[in-house]
């Protein structure tokens, strides 16, 4: 399961999984605005507002900002995984990443 959020719209990337026996796995993700509501069928996992710098101070904002949450399956859940190359959007935002077999 991934938890994130997109700035600017909503995105979509790869996340390529690398397995120790030299195998690999891409896997589009998307991730919904985190201003708007769940474009991609994500669940979302927590909601609030922000705090910006305005000025030299923190100024909290009432925005409903998300969260999202959505899960992802892994072809080679039986071979141990080396590495994570993450997206290269600077939009898109990953909270957390859990893995379950």
């Amino acid at each position: 399961m991934i938890a994130g959020n997109c700035d600017y719209y909503s995105c979509v990337d790869i996340i390529r999984l690398i397995f120790e026996d030299g195998g690999a796995q891409e896997i589009e993700v998307s991730f919904s605005d985190h201003f708007g509501d769940s474009k991609y069928g994500d669940t979302v996992i927590w909601t609030g507002g922000r705090s910006m710098k305005v000025g030299g101070e923190i100024v909290l904002k009432n925005n409903r900002d998300h969260i999202f949450a959505r899960g992802y399956k892994i072809e080679n859940s039986n071979i141990n995984l080396k590495s994570i190359s993450l997206p290269l959007s600077p939009s898109a935002h990953i909270f957390a990443i859990t893995l379950v077999s």
